[in-house]
């Protein structure tokens, strides 16, 4: 995912600096003997300095990571939300309760009305069409060389919701 190649990225950046960082300071400690005082003062606090950077660095590469987790986070809880909310109002549900481990909000409920199935494999059936739809406009855009508009969720649509299989409308030039 993005998210992982950020990380790794972010961890790759880091660990080169380390390394440099490290060169530096061995360097620095060999140089140590034939450097004068006022020297060896200067390059102790560059030196400083820099192992600093370097901590501001990986407190910051940390920090964006969480806000980008956290984003990702936010958005799939919004979709599977969206969703919920679809699938209620469509099958006349009058209630969707939320369930967790550490904060159960249901202590008993039927097994025959849990709905997780239901709704995994309905979430997983709009994910695969949605990924075929981006698929296909980013394709389309690079071969016509037209403007992207995104993808365009159209709930009002039959021939796009009433397919047992994904469905895509493709609107070009307009």
């Amino acid at each position: 995912s993005k998210l992982e190649g950020k990380a790794k990225k972010a961890q790759e950046n880091l660990q080169s600096k380390g390394q440099a960082f490290q060169r530096e300071l061995a360097e620095a400690e060999q140089k140590a003997a034939t450097m004068s005082a006022s020297e060896r003062q200067a390059t102790e606090e560059r030196l400083a300095r820099k192992q600093q950077e370097l901590a501001q660095l990986n407190q910051n590469a940390s920090a964006s990571l969480a806000q980008d987790e956290q984003s990702e986070m936010t958005a799939v809880y919004n979709t599977i939300t969206e969703y919920l909310t679809k699938h209620a109002k469509d099958n006349g549900y009058q209630y969707v309760l939320t369930y967790s481990k550490t904060n159960p909000a249901v202590i008993y409920a039927d097994e025959k009305l849990d709905i997780t199935k239901e709704v995994v494999a309905a979430l997983n059936k709009e994910y695969t069409s949605k990924k075929a739809a981006e698929t296909a406009l980013e394709y389309l855009v690079d071969t016509m060389g037209t403007t992207n508009r995104g993808v365009k969720s159209r709930p009002d649509l039959i021939v796009l919701n009433q397919t047992e299989v994904p469905a895509i409308l493709v609107a070009t030039c307009f």
